[in-house]
């Protein structure tokens, strides 16, 4: 049975969305109201967080906005409170009992936890005191208040949509996803639907960053959101990625092609977003852009996280170039910090330049199959050291046509932290214009 909700019109102007972007370590959140965020946030999660317990925490941050929570703590934050723990720990305390009745009214969640979750040794209220405590008591959890006055005078309060982004394959039409993530291994299979009276609307979490990209290209700031950055951490010499002008005026000859921009994620995992003519390609089922899932070694023997071989993800990801290096470094920059200064041994500079030859393969690859009008890349390792990707494309004449590169733009993109919540707000507002 269709619930009231879904049938109501989603109006961009007046009605709020909350905005997740789930990750392997936090939840960001944002409520948003007519393109503007009002507050934005970061949950500190744990990799066994459910389903039921993400659901629980959505019930948790409507109350809390319903009630006034982050206007009036935010007020008291200002006034001299500034250990984030203690400031949340004053303020849930006092919420979560009324919060606490309310959740007895919704059967759904008891039932669930007495008949499948079985918890004898604890009982609910303890379990949900315990789960919100775990999660905003942290002192990686905060939030940000961006529009106050917009925030205190808004009249509508009443918060019926949900947009969430998340890793994996997500299935917009169950509400669900498919896939099972390593790191977040209880989050698949189960629709946040199950407990949840909203409408939602659930996107992969590189095509939220896509909706983001093409939301940027239309501001007037655009350039700004472009890095442009220095690698100031080595002495050698800069290289700065351009976008040429022709990208946005495009010349007679190209007036009728089609545009094309990749995004490639390099961070833990290898992520892709294909953007056609300014629109997120999701492919029939809305799985498309998983690129770091192409094989690029056939022969390998190392066993890439969704249990394959050969994925470009175990060659050219983040976590790859620290796990070639056998522990000796605990991050990808110290990594590069060293290749650039010229103090890693002959051995150990061939390991990264292998690791830049696997980038390098991906690249070409994409490049052969959609000849892109630009690759754009994001991830902490490309923002902190471009130079990387000056060494990406002189490898590139091996492993595509030079027709190819005449034309393509390559460029790197902040990685946002408002992206995730951002983009998947956007895909909200797109998704209901085609139910509408």
């Amino acid at each position: 049975m269709t619930s009231n909700i879904n049938k109501k019109k989603f109006n961009v102007i007046k009605d709020i969305v909350l905005s997740l972007d789930i990750g392997g370590t936090n939840i960001k959140y944002g409520f948003i109201v007519n393109y503007k965020i009002l507050l934005w946030g970061q949950l500190r999660i744990f990799s066994e967080i459910s389903v039921y317990e993400i659901c629980l925490l959505v019930e948790f941050l409507i109350f809390l906005y319903n009630k006034n929570f982050f206007i009036v703590s935010s007020e008291s934050f200002e006034s001299g409170m500034h250990d984030k723990r203690i400031f949340y720990k004053k303020y849930i305390d006092e919420y979560f009992n009324p919060f606490f009745v309310e959740m007895t009214k919704k059967k759904k969640y008891i039932e669930y936890f007495n008949k499948i979750l079985n918890i004898n040794i604890i009982s609910f209220e303890n379990y949900l005191k315990n789960l919100i405590e775990k999660i905003f008591i942290n002192s990686n959890s905060f939030f940000i208040l961006s529009n106050f006055y917009l925030l205190k005078n808004l009249k509508e309060k009443n918060i019926k949509f949900l947009a969430i982004s998340s890793p994996g394959f997500c299935n917009n039409i169950d509400k669900l996803i498919e896939s099972v993530n390593p790191n977040l291994p209880n989050i698949s299979g189960l629709s946040f639907n199950t407990f949840l009276d909203l409408k939602i609307h659930i996107i992969n979490d590189l095509n939220a960053q896509g909706y983001y990209y093409i939301y940027l290209k239309k501001q007037k700031n655009y350039n700004d959101e472009i890095i442009f950055i220095e690698d100031k951490r080595v002495k050698n010499e800069n290289f700065k990625l351009n976008f040429h002008k022709k990208y946005f005026k495009y010349s007679k000859d190209n007036k009728n092609r089609d545009s094309c921009d990749i995004i490639i994620a390099i961070g833990s995992g290898i992520g892709g977003a294909l953007i056609i003519n300014d629109k997120i390609f999701e492919g029939f089922n809305g799985y498309a852009g998983e690129i770091g899932h192409t094989i690029i070694d056939k022969k390998s023997d190392l066993i890439c996280g969704c249990g394959k071989k050969g994925c470009a993800e175990t060659f050219s990801s983040a976590r790859s170039l620290i796990k070639s290096f056998e522990g000796k470094f605990s991050n990808g920059e110290e990594i590069l910090n060293n290749y650039f200064s010229g103090t890693l041994s002959d051995t150990e500079v061939k390991t990264v330049d292998e690791w830049i030859n696997s980038l390098a393969i991906l690249t070409g690859n994409i490049i052969n199959i959609f000849n892109p009008s630009s690759i754009v890349y994001s991830g902490a390792l490309i923002v902190n050291f471009p130079n990387i990707i000056k060494l990406v494309y002189e490898k590139l004449k091996y492993y595509t046509f030079e027709i190819f590169l005449k034309d393509l733009n390559l460029a790197i993109i902040k990685e946002g932290k408002i992206a995730g919540i951002f983009g998947s707000y956007l895909n909200f507002i797109e998704k209901e214009k085609k139910f509408y």
